[in-house]
């Protein structure tokens, strides 16, 4: 019966000093959003105004990022990192020396995009 109390009390004090400890962590992290600290929370749902503040997806962003490709139909992997992208669909402002909007569909050879770290909220023009 000794050794049964002496056993509860131990545990009892174990658990207080968890307790102290998560409290101790919740007061000083708390506040932090990790998500946000470690780059993988989105922009675009933190700031509902952040999307008005993006980029367009443009035929020149694309082949300044193409790697080393010379036409829209030649790119097989894209990197768009951290370019504020907001909107990824077809740009119709964005017409080319022949007349031509932009289309995505123009990218039908890509087989790789990275396109992380941006403001996109909808991915509906790559389906």
């Amino acid at each position: 019966m000794y050794d049964e109390k002496r056993i509860k009390d131990k545990l009892k004090y174990l658990d207080n000093i968890f307790e102290k400890l998560d409290a101790d962590v919740e007061t000083t992290v708390g506040d932090i959003d990790m998500d946000f600290f470690r780059g993988t929370r989105n922009p675009a749902f933190a700031d509902p105004k952040a999307h008005e503040k993006g980029e367009r997806l443009t035929r020149k962003m694309i082949m300044v990022n193409s790697l080393m490709c010379e036409e829209l139909d030649e790119i097989t992997t894209l990197m768009l990192r951290d370019k504020k992208i907001s909107v990824f669909d077809d740009n119709i402002e964005d017409v080319d020396a022949e007349g031509s909007i932009f289309k995505l569909v123009d990218l039908c050879n890509l087989e790789c995009l990275m396109a992380s770290h941006n403001m996109i909220r909808d991915i509906t023009g790559i389906i």
